[in-house]
Protein backbone atom coordinates (compact mmCIF):
# COMPACT_ATOMS: atom_id res chain seq x y z
CA UNK A 1 0.00 0.00 0.00
CA UNK A 2 2.72 2.91 0.62
CA UNK A 3 4.41 1.58 -2.77
CA UNK A 4 0.82 2.58 -4.23
CA UNK A 5 1.09 6.26 -2.63
CA UNK A 6 4.55 6.66 -3.51
CA UNK A 7 3.24 6.00 -7.11
CA UNK A 8 0.06 8.15 -7.21
CA UNK A 9 2.20 10.89 -5.14
CA UNK A 10 4.75 10.64 -8.10
CA UNK A 11 2.03 10.83 -10.86
CA UNK A 12 0.21 13.75 -9.15
CA UNK A 13 3.74 15.57 -8.99
CA UNK A 14 4.24 14.70 -12.70
CA UNK A 15 1.17 15.26 -13.82
CA UNK A 16 0.97 18.73 -11.95
CA UNK A 17 4.36 20.27 -13.06
CA UNK A 18 3.78 19.55 -16.41
CA UNK A 19 0.13 21.21 -16.39
CA UNK A 20 2.11 24.09 -14.59
CA UNK A 21 3.81 25.70 -18.00
CA UNK A 22 2.57 25.31 -21.64
CA UNK A 23 5.47 23.71 -23.51
CA UNK A 24 6.54 23.96 -26.94
CA UNK A 25 6.21 20.33 -28.66
CA UNK A 26 6.87 21.39 -32.20
CA UNK A 27 8.31 24.26 -34.51
CA UNK A 28 7.59 24.38 -38.55
CA UNK A 29 8.45 26.94 -41.10
CA UNK A 30 6.23 26.78 -44.23
CA UNK A 31 7.12 28.72 -47.22
CA UNK A 32 11.04 29.02 -46.77
CA UNK A 33 12.60 28.22 -50.42
CA UNK A 34 15.38 30.32 -50.16
CA UNK A 35 16.55 29.45 -46.48
CA UNK A 36 16.89 26.14 -45.41
CA UNK A 37 15.16 24.65 -42.05
CA UNK A 38 18.45 24.32 -39.92
CA UNK A 39 19.36 27.89 -40.62
CA UNK A 40 16.07 29.27 -39.63
CA UNK A 41 16.18 27.04 -36.36
CA UNK A 42 19.79 28.58 -35.68
CA UNK A 43 18.54 32.09 -35.87
CA UNK A 44 15.19 31.84 -33.08
CA UNK A 45 15.39 31.28 -30.13
CA UNK A 46 12.18 29.44 -29.58
CA UNK A 47 13.16 25.72 -30.10
CA UNK A 48 10.82 22.33 -30.28
CA UNK A 49 10.56 19.70 -27.83
CA UNK A 50 13.30 16.57 -27.79
CA UNK A 51 12.39 13.56 -29.03
CA UNK A 52 12.25 12.02 -25.98
CA UNK A 53 9.75 14.38 -24.73
CA UNK A 54 7.36 13.03 -27.50
CA UNK A 55 7.72 9.76 -26.25
CA UNK A 56 5.13 9.40 -24.25
CA UNK A 57 6.71 6.90 -21.56
CA UNK A 58 9.62 8.78 -21.36
CA UNK A 59 7.44 11.93 -20.66
CA UNK A 60 4.84 10.13 -18.62
CA UNK A 61 8.07 9.15 -16.04
CA UNK A 62 9.36 12.22 -16.02
CA UNK A 63 12.69 11.53 -17.72
CA UNK A 64 12.02 14.20 -20.71
CA UNK A 65 11.93 17.81 -20.37
CA UNK A 66 10.48 20.38 -23.10
CA UNK A 67 11.63 23.81 -23.46
CA UNK A 68 8.93 26.70 -22.08
CA UNK A 69 7.21 28.45 -24.25
CA UNK A 70 8.53 32.85 -23.79
CA UNK A 71 5.57 34.66 -25.53
CA UNK A 72 8.47 37.41 -25.64
CA UNK A 73 11.37 35.40 -27.40
CA UNK A 74 8.72 33.91 -29.90
CA UNK A 75 7.87 37.62 -30.87
CA UNK A 76 11.58 38.32 -31.18
CA UNK A 77 11.87 35.17 -32.84
CA UNK A 78 9.33 36.66 -35.59
CA UNK A 79 11.46 40.03 -35.99
CA UNK A 80 14.97 37.50 -36.12
CA UNK A 81 13.63 35.42 -38.95
CA UNK A 82 12.50 38.96 -40.91
CA UNK A 83 15.69 40.17 -40.18
CA UNK A 84 17.91 37.16 -41.62
CA UNK A 85 15.45 37.20 -44.49
CA UNK A 86 16.30 41.17 -45.20
CA UNK A 87 20.43 40.32 -44.66
CA UNK A 88 19.60 37.50 -47.42
CA UNK A 89 18.35 39.93 -50.29
CA UNK A 90 14.67 39.68 -49.05
CA UNK A 91 13.82 42.54 -47.56
CA UNK A 92 9.59 42.17 -48.19
CA UNK A 93 9.54 39.09 -46.53
CA UNK A 94 6.34 38.74 -44.80
CA UNK A 95 6.48 36.20 -41.50
CA UNK A 96 2.76 35.17 -39.97
CA UNK A 97 2.80 32.49 -37.27
CA UNK A 98 -0.41 29.85 -36.24
CA UNK A 99 -0.31 28.58 -33.00
CA UNK A 100 -2.04 25.37 -32.39
CA UNK A 101 -2.57 24.42 -28.55
CA UNK A 102 -3.20 21.23 -26.88
CA UNK A 103 -3.84 21.23 -23.31
CA UNK A 104 -0.16 22.58 -22.43
CA UNK A 105 1.32 21.90 -25.68
CA UNK A 106 1.86 24.18 -28.34
CA UNK A 107 2.60 24.01 -31.69
CA UNK A 108 4.31 26.53 -33.74
CA UNK A 109 3.75 27.43 -37.30
CA UNK A 110 6.18 30.20 -39.02
CA UNK A 111 4.53 31.03 -42.60
CA UNK A 112 7.03 32.67 -44.44
CA UNK A 113 6.18 35.00 -47.56
CA UNK A 114 9.36 35.35 -48.91
CA UNK A 115 8.61 38.54 -51.41
CA UNK A 116 10.65 39.06 -54.64
CA UNK A 117 14.97 39.21 -53.97
CA UNK A 118 16.59 42.24 -54.42
CA UNK A 119 19.05 40.75 -57.21
CA UNK A 120 22.92 41.35 -57.86
CA UNK A 121 23.05 42.70 -61.05
CA UNK A 122 26.84 43.27 -61.54
CA UNK A 123 29.96 42.54 -59.69
CA UNK A 124 33.08 44.26 -60.47
CA UNK A 125 36.70 44.95 -58.89
CA UNK A 126 38.05 47.64 -60.33
CA UNK A 127 41.26 49.32 -59.75
CA UNK A 128 43.75 46.49 -59.14
CA UNK A 129 47.11 46.11 -61.05
CA UNK A 130 47.34 44.16 -64.18
CA UNK A 131 43.95 44.65 -65.27
CA UNK A 132 40.87 42.93 -65.12
CA UNK A 133 40.00 40.94 -62.51
CA UNK A 134 37.20 38.33 -63.78
CA UNK A 135 39.15 35.10 -62.16
CA UNK A 136 39.10 36.44 -59.21
CA UNK A 137 35.46 37.49 -59.22
CA UNK A 138 34.69 34.07 -59.72
CA UNK A 139 35.58 32.72 -56.32
CA UNK A 140 33.77 35.58 -54.45
CA UNK A 141 30.47 34.80 -52.40
CA UNK A 142 28.85 37.74 -53.87
CA UNK A 143 28.02 36.70 -57.57
CA UNK A 144 25.85 38.09 -60.82
CA UNK A 145 21.89 37.04 -60.16
CA UNK A 146 21.84 35.88 -56.98
CA UNK A 147 19.47 37.67 -53.84
CA UNK A 148 22.07 40.44 -52.66
CA UNK A 149 23.19 38.71 -49.27
CA UNK A 150 25.07 41.47 -47.04
CA UNK A 151 27.04 38.44 -45.59
CA UNK A 152 28.02 36.88 -49.01
CA UNK A 153 29.24 40.87 -49.58
CA UNK A 154 31.06 40.86 -46.27
CA UNK A 155 32.78 37.70 -47.08
CA UNK A 156 33.82 38.85 -50.56
CA UNK A 157 35.11 42.02 -49.35
CA UNK A 158 37.64 40.05 -46.43
CA UNK A 159 38.43 38.21 -49.35
CA UNK A 160 39.61 40.89 -51.39
CA UNK A 161 41.41 42.56 -48.24
CA UNK A 162 43.20 39.46 -47.28
CA UNK A 163 44.22 39.05 -51.26
CA UNK A 164 45.82 42.16 -51.61
CA UNK A 165 46.90 42.05 -48.18
CA UNK A 166 49.21 38.94 -48.88
CA UNK A 167 49.83 39.94 -52.64
CA UNK A 168 49.68 43.58 -52.95
CA UNK A 169 52.06 42.58 -56.34
CA UNK A 170 50.40 39.83 -58.04
CA UNK A 171 48.90 40.65 -61.30
CA UNK A 172 47.79 37.49 -61.97
CA UNK A 173 44.66 37.19 -61.23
Amino acid sequence: MPCARILVALLLAVTTQAGAQTVVRSVSFRGNRSIDEATLRAAIATSQAPIPYRLALTRWIGLADAPVFDEMEFRRDVLRIQALYGVRGFPDAVIDTSLRRRDDKLDITFRITEGEPVVVDTVMIVGLPGGPADGLLKVLPLQTGNPFDRLAFQTSVSVLEALLRDRPWYSGW
